[in-house]
């Protein structure tokens, strides 16, 4: 019994030193907070409303940021619809902005060049490229004039209707806000049981019906859509060799697109420069790049 109890007591400071150790290592985690889950599955998650908070990272800390939202469930600090052109821009963190402040966000960056229009960021972490639809579905009583649509390589790592978290994130995102030690197996778990592989032809044809979905709703409400490629293709093709060439099937069948592969061959010849410490997102001076092109080729667009 002495014994059992000796064994417990030195494994309770053995996972007390682990927790505390982790807390001193890892970042706060604040996309948990961020983020509310929703039942269609087709959605999965959305921006929580008016939330403040601040980022120091996921698996190791890194410096501080805002991660806000306002009463729209968009990045921005403006509160209402002015008379100009309305720009929802949609996409996962790299159009959220994570890890950077909102001023340093590639939708303020792009705003910021082109200041005769809104451009509101519903960048969402975790977004997918088969929960776009429902994006478009969802927004589009917001009356957008136009919706940018924002592609990376890993928009594709999920099956269509799979959400990155399962239902039991409601308790999950609490405990690995506060459990640094449960987030690590947690997390773990939740992307292995989130993982589906579909065959190739099949994949294809569910992308090619996603973007008809998304094409639909635009068009019924009398909204703009364009999609816009983040990454080049040796990006996508290197990280997707197992899907069908995404870019060519998208390029093919969406009516107006943006390419910013010349900005994002900058971005990769110099990664450790444009990307944040222990983290795949870009920084601010990455996402200025990128928002250089990006302001060049909408420019064109808006005058078409």
């Amino acid at each position: 019994m002495r014994k059992a109890l000796k064994i417990g007591i030195v494994a309770g400071i053995l996972l007390l030193g682990t927790e505390l150790g982790l807390r001193f290592v890892l970042g706060n985690f604040a996309q948990s907070a961020l983020v509310d889950l929703v039942d269609d599955p087709e959605l999965c998650l959305v921006l929580g409303k008016n939330r403040t908070l601040e980022y120091t990272g996921w698996w190791a800390k890194v410096d501080a940021s805002d991660m806000t939202s306002n009463t729209f469930g968009s990045r921005e600090p403006r509160e209402s619809k002015s008379d100009k052109k309305q720009v929802f821009m949609i996409g996962d963190s790299f159009t959220y902005g994570q890890g950077v402040n909102q001023i340093e966000s590639l939708p303020a960056l792009v705003q910021a060049g082109i200041p005769d229009v809104d451009i509101w960021n519903f960048g969402v972490p975790g977004r997918d490229f088969f929960q776009f639809a429902a994006e478009i579905q969802r927004l589009k009583s917001l009356q957008p004039d136009l919706i940018l649509v924002n592609i990376f390589a890993n928009d594709f790592d999920l099956a269509p209707k799979t959400c990155m978290f399962s239902e039991a994130a409601a308790w999950q995102f609490p405990v690995m806000r506060q459990c640094y030690l449960c987030r690590l197996g947690l997390f773990g778990f939740m992307m292995e049981q989130s993982k589906t592989e579909i065959p190739r032809q099949e994949m294809k044809t569910a992308i090619i019906f996603e973007l008809q979905k998304m094409q639909a709703a635009a068009r019924s409400e009398g909204i703009e859509l364009v999609i816009v490629f983040l990454t080049d293709e040796s990006t996508m093709i290197g990280q997707k060799r197992e899907l069908p060439d995404i870019r060519a099937l998208i390029k093919h069948r969406a009516a107006k697109n943006l390419d910013l592969s010349y900005a994002w061959g900058q971005l990769t010849m110099n990664p450790d420069d444009y990307t944040i410490p222990n983290e795949f997102h870009l920084n601010a001076e990455g996402n200025q790049i990128l928002a250089t092109d990006y302001v060049r080729q909408l420019k064109i667009l808006l005058k078409d």
